[in-house]
């Protein structure tokens, strides 16, 4: 058995269920075909260059909730990462 888990930003362009998908067309016909995928959803972090709150908002427009000021900065929630992959096996 393999598991994959992967941290999908929600402004990353990916979508999840293409993501499962394509890792199961990939998997199918192989000796990974057992292969499990964890797609986990990062939502989008923002903070306010004017007031420097910290924020998060679902989609656009970003403005800081706080002073109203749309000058923000994307912190978190724009990228892929693969953050673990485990592989179970029956020994040598």
């Amino acid at each position: 058995m393999v598991s994959v888990r992967v941290d999908v930003g929600e402004f990353s362009g990916v979508v999840p269920e293409a993501l499962a998908f394509g890792f199961e067309s990939v998997v199918a016909d192989s000796a990974m075909r057992d292969a499990r995928l964890e797609a986990v959803p990062v939502p989008v972090a923002l903070r306010c260059r004017a007031c420097s709150a910290g924020f998060r908002l679902a989609e656009p427009p970003f403005a800081c909730p706080r002073c109203g000021a749309s000058d923000v900065e994307v912190l978190g929630g724009v990228d892929v990462v693969v953050r673990s992959i485990e592989l179970k096996g029956e020994g040598p």
